[in-house]
């Protein structure tokens, strides 16, 4: 299962593959990585700390932007795979096949905020793989292991502590699994907290900064237009699978329908919080293993209507992946264009927009 899910992921992401950053954020990381302190934005040092130690140690055989997109696309192929465990795992449990969960990182597949999070510098991508690690520990009955993962991802982004709650009830099974984990993470927290200050959590996109754009009704409406515009059709799995979790409700359904409502308040109360960052993306995927769920529908049609089902399904799949990755390219070659745009201007004055100097700094680096 592993193999088919990179037999599609690996040449789509090499296809789509470019040495270029589209965002301020994404081109200051980079610097930070290449040159600057490592822990220059605490804020995302979970992430930029071992970033900055596969850049410098890359250096000289991939340009900086090359190697930190790389490290981008290894981060979301750990999380698809992490996507079909926890899909195949919920199916089962469910009653279904093993094979189903398939369709879970093949819908996540088909949004363009997944490519852009896998194919360009974000901490959404190593966020949303860190979350998912924790939920998987959890249901093996590793509730340490859990914690130091749920520590992780509040390293690499404060707000990740907002989706704990989600991350637990989707992960716990026994009984003091979910205490001794949060324990663990909370600890983790506080020493961290205590090492590096708490500037880095408050401060200008810590936890609790001032100037958020995006206030909780913004964030639902937001995770709507990643469900409605971003997806669009290719999210009928999900919806599906979603509707036949309601209607059954048997345990495990009922808990990953709790999850992703959980996620959800928590992504609108504590993570979503600026406009300019994709921080719906750890939400989506939570919820994608439901769509494992919808092959168990198609099963209790009559044959020809249940093949004639699968095949639309797998239609829906292979355009909605066909359309992002489509979208992607675009914003991908725009980026390569403007990335030379910048680098042509080295001489002149700095851009005024803090965008604009952080991409053409990067650009001009060491010319």
């Amino acid at each position: 299962m592993g193999l088919l899910i990179l037999g599609v992921y690996t040449p789509l992401a090499a296809y789509l593959f470019r040495a270029a950053q589209h965002t301020g954020d994404g081109a200051a990381y980079t610097l930070q990585a290449t040159g600057g302190p490592a822990l220059d934005r605490a804020v995302h040092a979970g992430w930029l700390v071992p970033l900055s130690g596969w850049t410098r140690a890359l250096h000289g055989a991939l340009e900086p932007s090359a190697a930190t997109n790389l490290a981008s696309a290894l981060a979301m192929g750990g999380a698809l795979l992490l996507l079909a465990v926890l899909g195949r795992d919920l199916a089962r449990d469910a009653g279904g096949r093993g094979a189903d969960g398939l369709i879970a990182p093949a819908v996540a597949l088909c949004s363009v905020g997944i490519w852009d999070a896998a194919l360009f510098c974000e901490v959404y991508g190593p966020l949303s793989l860190l979350t998912l690690a924790g939920v998987l520990a959890l249901r093996r009955g590793r509730p340490v292991a859990a914690g130091c993962l749920l520590f992780l991802a509040a390293a690499t982004h404060p707000g990740a502590l907002a989706l704990f709650p989600a991350a637990l009830v989707l992960g716990a099974r026994a009984r003091g699994d979910a205490g001794l984990a949060l324990g663990v993470a909370l600890g983790l927290v506080a020493a961290w907290v205590g090492v590096l200050g708490a500037e880095p959590w408050l401060g200008p996109r810590g936890l609790l900064a001032p100037g958020a754009d995006v206030h909780p009704w913004g964030a639902l409406q937001r995770a709507w237009r990643l469900l409605s515009r971003d997806l669009g059709i290719s999210s009928l799995p999900l919806l599906v699978g979603a509707l036949l979790a309601w209607t059954r409700r048997t345990p495990p359904e009922a808990r990953w329908l709790l999850g992703c409502g959980l996620a959800l308040l928590g992504t609108a109360l504590g993570l979503d919080r600026f406009s300019d960052n994709p921080a719906t993306l750890p939400l989506l995927l939570l919820c994608c293993p439901l769509a494992a769920l919808a092959p168990s529908a198609l099963r209790h049609l009559p044959p020809r209507a249940a093949r004639a089902g699968a095949a639309l399904l797998a239609i829906i799949v292979v355009l909605g992946i066909a359309e992002a990755t489509s979208q992607h390219d675009a914003v991908a070659r725009a980026a390569v264009r403007a990335q030379q745009d910048h680098a042509r201007a080295c001489a002149q004055p700095d851009p005024a927009a803090w965008r604009d100097r952080m991409l053409r700094e990067l650009a001009c680096l060491n010319r």
